[in-house]
């Protein structure tokens, strides 16, 4: 059986002293258990090193890590909706999420480029 996507995700984090929480990443989560982050590659170590710390759960209600807040937001209700469940669907994922935040999560602009 092909390898499905379980969860899309959009990290959110707010630095300390700051009061919005801004899109800083996608994630995506596979149904083998596998994840993949797509971010800026300046953050992708710490943004993998907030996960792999951390339960999904967890993640999800907001984790406190150094001197941010991280929150997972799930897309996946929409993601479904709109038929890309498969592994295959990756890049129409990131495109739409490219589109949902464009100020923010315009980095994708490569990853999806790369998948390509």
């Amino acid at each position: 059986m092909k390898n499905r996507v379980q969860n899309v995700y959009v990290m959110l984090g707010e630095e300390e002293g700051d009061f919005t929480m801004e899109p800083l990443a996608a994630v995506i989560l596979m149904a083998n258990g596998q994840f993949r982050v797509y971010s800026v590659r300046a953050e992708h170590n710490q943004l993998r090193a907030i996960i792999n710390k951390n339960s999904w759960t967890d993640l999800e209600s907001g984790v406190q890590f150094k001197t941010g807040h991280y929150r997972l937001q799930s897309r996946m209700s929409d993601v479904t909706e709109l038929g890309w469940t498969a592994a295959e669907s990756i890049p129409e994922i990131l495109t739409w999420l490219r589109n949902l935040y464009p100020r923010h999560l315009f980095f994708l602009d490569q990853h999806i480029a790369a998948l390509l």
